[in-house]
């Protein structure tokens, strides 16, 4: 089963970490715009955290298998740096969210850091642990300059 989230640029707050932006991820694009941030020089930051809403995907048992991750990058700075991983010491990542959009409960780390402009992908293996109760999504992006 292959399930797609569209990264809104509609505003979703939550307690999972604290970022520039906050937003919603769903099943639908939705949300107008580009998401756009400074970065101060000689920085690590982290800019943006995707969330779904709360229950969505509404699974405790998501499947095992590859987990695939993009961003389309139209404009970047030739220094900075930006990652679904950890980057410089700020982490990224794809996570299994609490309901309340609070905790990660268990998180993924996959691929490596990523400069320029363009479509950048990651793909990699996940056997996600069964839980007690339907979860979220996250992504965390990372930024270092």
């Amino acid at each position: 089963m292959t399930t797609i989230y569209f990264l809104n640029s509609t505003a979703l707050s939550t307690g999972v970490h604290a970022a520039t932006d906050e937003l919603e991820a769903n099943e639908t694009i939705g949300g107008a715009g580009t998401v756009a941030e400074n970065i101060a020089a000689s920085s690590e930051e982290l800019i943006m955290v995707w969330t779904t809403p709360s229950s969505v995907p509404n699974n405790a048992d998501w499947e095992d298998g590859y987990y695939k991750y993009s961003v389309d990058i139209s404009a970047v700075g030739a220094n900075i740096n930006v990652g679904f991983s950890t980057v410089g010491s700020t982490v990224g990542h794809f996570a299994r969210v609490d309901d309340g959009l609070t905790t990660d409960s268990e998180t993924n780390a996959i691929g490596s850091p990523f400069t320029g402009v363009g479509i950048h992908t990651a793909s990699g293996e996940w056997n996600p642990s069964v839980r007690t109760s339907g979860l979220a999504c996250g992504w965390k992006l990372a930024f270092q300059v």
